[in-house]
């Protein structure tokens, strides 16, 4: 069954602005209904089953306004449930505040951030909780997100699972607390906020750094407070970002740059475009930052040898040692006399790679199996 793609209204007297919507998310599998005003939206609502509103506040001539299309929207069985987020050039906080009573998700001055914008038109398709739990046993990277504000929390988000990041989003101290006190899988990195309406963010970075379980977890403090990176530093912060849209590409370097000393620290093995992560219940194997398979520990303990040893050839008898004696063989398998040989072990191997990974793995007559990577057979 094809998947319908979604319907976005926008509801926005300037062409202008309403290309420019459409063009933010060019790359997206949206359908775009352009309306310049309420009138022309209701005629629009009646044809289409609509899954987001974009609209504006005030309309030219004897039109009704935005605030009163909202609410009659907000009032109608059809409509009510549909996501209306507001973008505005006119609007205060009497405004932004008469906008959130009657229903609108979010609200944007014009000009807006085209990252934010989007952010929040994702979560909201999304119709995901805040707090989604990340699957920690994905073997990706656990980022632990201390921030209150839901649009910097978001955009974050998105910057990072973009990243192959799972992220963990909590806005205060008790939040955090709860979630540290339950998980199982320690964060490899936490970005916090040092503005929290309820928490002194210092106060939590003492906290943190205090606690023999988490205090070893790298922090970077990602805040709009100026003049801030001696003070995070004294607070053990790594480093210190000022929170501004722009400032994606800052902190996603400094997020890689932490989680791959985090990643050597625990094991994972990163050559050319393989990668071994033997973190979780079931290592895995990624090419090129895609997933490839899972591996009991014999099989992936034998890549990974292989891997290291590139280009040179791993002799039989190592690879036997390092996957499974033939006792332990014996004993978890008494039902197979003859316990596996080494090919046998290397051919299993090579079918969960897949072809692409599995030519790399060849056999040196008289000296073993060798891992070849990519550009070295040719």
């Amino acid at each position: 069954m094809i998947a319908k793609p979604t319907k976005i209204l926008v509801v926005e007297d300037d062409p202008g602005m309403r290309r420019l919507v459409q063009q933010m998310f060019a790359n997206y599998d949206y359908r775009f209904f352009p309306a310049d005003s309420p009138r022309d939206a209701k005629n629009i609502l009646q044809k289409q089953k609509i899954d987001l509103i974009v609209l504006d506040l005030l309309f030219p001539g004897g039109d009704i306004g935005g605030c009163e299309f909202l609410k009659s929207l907000k009032s109608n069985a059809n409509t009510k449930s549909v996501p209306i987020v507001i973008i505005s050039g006119e609007f205060g906080n009497r405004e932004l505040a008469r906008c959130l009573e009657l229903g609108a998700a979010d609200c944007f001055r014009k000009p807006f951030s085209k990252e934010m914008f989007i952010a929040k038109i994702e979560q909201l398709l999304r119709g995901e909780s805040k707090h989604k739990e990340p699957n920690a046993n994905a073997g990706t990277s656990l980022v632990l997100h201390i921030e209150d504000d839901d649009a910097w929390a978001e955009l974050v988000r998105l910057w990072l699972s973009n990243k192959g990041s799972a992220v963990h989003r909590v806005s205060n101290r008790m939040q955090m607390r709860r979630f540290l006190s339950q998980i199982t899988q320690i964060p490899d990195c936490i970005i916090m906020d040092i503005e929290l309406d309820s928490t002194d963010g210092l106060q939590l970075c003492d906290e943190l750094k205090e606690n023999s379980r988490f205090q070893k977890i790298p922090l970077l403090i990602f805040s709009g407070r100026e003049n801030m990176q001696l003070p995070g530093l004294k607070h053990m912060a790594v480093t210190v970002i000022q929170k501004r849209p722009e400032a994606a590409d800052e902190l996603m370097a400094a997020v890689k740059s932490v989680l791959a000393q985090q990643e050597r620290t625990l094991g994972v093995l990163e050559v050319g475009t393989l990668r071994l992560d033997p973190r979780g219940t079931s290592p895995i194997v990624f090419d090129e930052d895609e997933q490839l398979c899972t591996l009991d520990r014999g099989l992936f303990s034998i890549l990974r040898c292989l891997v290291e040893a590139s280009p040179a050839a791993v002799a039989d008898a190592e690879l036997r040692r390092v996957s499974m004696r033939r006792e332990d063989y014996r004993r978890r398998h008494s039902e197979d006399p003859a316990p596996k040989t080494v090919g046998s072990y290397v051919y299993e191997l090579r079918r969960h790679l897949g072809r692409k990974v599995a030519r790399r793995i060849v056999r040196i007559h008289g000296l073993g199996y060798a891992y070849v990577p990519p550009g070295g057979d040719e």
